[in-house]
């Protein structure tokens, strides 16, 4: 009698797990497509924009006075070993300047971006949850590229309840 009771409790949790399973709402949302209507996205490019070319500045800085050492050079010749080893080495080290100044715009300008976007994806994502729970839907799987969906059906799609949500067309 105990493996009868224990197989009926077995199938009648099995039975509950699918009938909690089958009452699951499924939706998608293409995220990349929405953060791209947001109009605060202009903003926020604009202020990368406007850092990248700071950036380019200082590096335009150390090409420009790199050229002219080099145009020093070429009109001076060096006399010696030493001033033509001396020569080499301050151009390495104004190459390695560049190098590093280069990879340190890279860093600031996405971490700058990253800073500028977090507020803006938090609050999509809240958006997106409180149209879900509004529509009783229990997953909502993202269907940009790379989002991790392979199809979603359309009648699924929360975009528009997102976007009149967030006053967007």
């Amino acid at each position: 009698m105990n493996i009868k009771s224990l197989l009926f409790t077995a199938l009648a949790v099995f039975g509950l797990s699918l009938t909690s399973h089958a009452q699951a709402k499924i939706a998608h949302i293409n995220s990349s497509e929405l953060l791209e209507a947001l109009p605060q996205l202009d903003s926020i490019n604009k202020q990368i924009e406007d850092l990248g070319k700071e950036y380019q500045e200082m590096l335009k800085a150390i090409e420009s006075e790199l050229a002219n050492k080099q145009k020093f050079w070429t009109e001076n010749p060096a006399t010696s070993d030493a001033i033509t080893k001396l020569r080499a080495s301050e151009y390495e080290q104004m190459a390695t300047r560049y190098q590093t100044l280069q990879q340190e715009a890279q860093q600031a300008l996405s971490q700058k971006q990253a800073e500028l976007m977090q507020p803006l994806i938090e609050e999509v994502k809240k958006v997106v949850q409180d149209v879900a729970k509004a529509k009783g839907y229990t997953y909502v799987f993202d269907s940009s590229d790379g989002g991790g969906m392979i199809y979603g059906d359309p009648s699924h799609d929360l975009m528009e309840a997102v976007k009149q949500k967030l006053n967007i067309q």
